[in-house]
C-alpha cells in the first residue's frame, strides 16, 4: 500500500506518493501548503513545492 498526498486547485490535482517515506507536508498559519522530499540516504527534507492557493487536499491509501 502507498499513503499519497494529493492536491487540488481548480480542475488539476497533483500527487506526491510516499508521503511519510518520501514526502511530508507542512501547513502553515497563512494557509501556505509546502511539500517536502526527504533524502533516503541523509534523511533531510528539501522544499518540492509550494502551494499559496489550493482548493483542498487528502491523504488516501493507493494499492501499488
Amino acid at each position: 500500500m502507498d499513503t499519497v498526498l494529493i492536491v487540488y486547485i481548480k480542475d488539476s490535482f497533483y500527487k506526491f506518493h510516499r508521503l511519510w517515506s518520501e514526502h511530508t507536508y507542512e501547513l502553515a498559519d497563512n494557509q501556505q501548503l509546502t511539500i517536502y522530499s526527504i533524502s533516503r540516504i541523509s534523511g533531510e527534507a528539501k522544499e518540492k513545492a509550494i502551494f499559496r492557493n489550493w482548493d483542498y487536499f487528502i491523504i488516501e491509501r493507493e494499492e501499488e
